[in-house]
């Protein structure tokens, strides 16, 4: 809370409770904080703990520079790399309203929903990836060339880093056919 407190609005902020975890994330541990002493929207924040700083720190960018060209995604208030205490790179952001699309998808649930779903999800698909496409690329490689940021910047390399951290050994020294694959596409 130190490092939150030290934030413009949240001087006099307090956790209302213990976090409560946030699941449906691909690779981050997420929690949400409900605090006292801040104003709506930042009284609920939902924290990312990330376990690659490299990545976390790219990703971080990307969320910034992409939220200033007008991507609807929640405010970052806090963010901070493997040193923060936290047990790795995280990002403090606001909690967006609503629901994930996926949520509360398994068994019975999943076979009702699954019409609806079918008819729903490539349309949404579509329109976030049209979003993201309609950004200009130019202000978040500026970005992350000038934080310096080393991370994989295709899903080869991420894929190939994440199962490396997954493994009981070292990451793999050349890409798996799984990741190299998904790196053509």
């Amino acid at each position: 809370m130190g490092l939150l407190r030290a934030e413009p609005g949240f001087e006099d902020a307090e956790l209302a409770g213990p976090p409560q975890p946030l699941t449906g994330g691909f690779w981050a541990s997420m929690s949400v904080l409900r605090l006292v002493g801040a104003a709506p929207p930042a009284d609920t924040l939902v924290l990312r703990v990330m376990p690659d700083p490299a990545f976390a720190a790219k990703e971080t960018v990307f969320h910034r520079e992409t939220a200033a060209q007008g991507l609807p995604v929640p405010a970052i208030r806090l963010a901070g790399g493997a040193g923060g205490g936290l047990g790795g790179a995280f990002i403090l952001m606001d909690r967006a309203p609503g629901r994930m699309p996926l949520e509360g998808l398994g068994g019975a649930a999943a076979i009702r929903r699954l019409p609806s779903l079918s008819r729903r999800l490539p349309d949404l698909l579509g329109q976030v990836t049209a979003a993201l496409h309609a950004l200009d690329p130019a202000p978040v490689q500026a970005a992350l060339a000038s934080a310096r940021v080393d991370a994989p910047r295709d899903p080869g390399g991420f894929l190939t880093g994440t199962a490396g951290r997954c493994s009981t050994g070292p990451p793999p020294s050349s890409p798996t056919p799984s990741t190299t694959w998904r790196s053509r596409r």
